[in-house]
């Protein structure tokens, strides 16, 4: 056989396994392109974290100041009702 045939078989097997390579390659960063753009629709980021967060505090806060304020009343109340029993 003929050296420049089988240089060329050779050359062409190198090209087609580095396009084949380099065609799987394009193809993983385009999977990790396309994941990385997606990972604010799948995970929180942590300022909205954050931001809820203080949102639940403040409201819990609310619910807390309403109960204590209701708590006072109810001890305002039956200490009254104490001193009229005489206890």
């Amino acid at each position: 056989m003929d050296y420049q045939i089988v240089l060329n078989i050779g050359a062409g097997l190198i090209a087609f396994l580095g396009g084949w390579v380099l065609n799987n390659i394009t193809k993983a960063v385009e999977r990790l392109d396309s994941d990385v753009r997606e990972l604010p629709r799948m995970y929180l980021a942590k300022e909205d974290y954050h931001r809820d967060i203080d949102s639940i505090k403040s409201m819990c806060k609310q619910i807390f100041d309403k109960l204590d304020s209701k708590a006072d009343k109810e001890d305002r109340r039956h200490g009254n009702e104490d001193r009229r029993h005489g206890n």
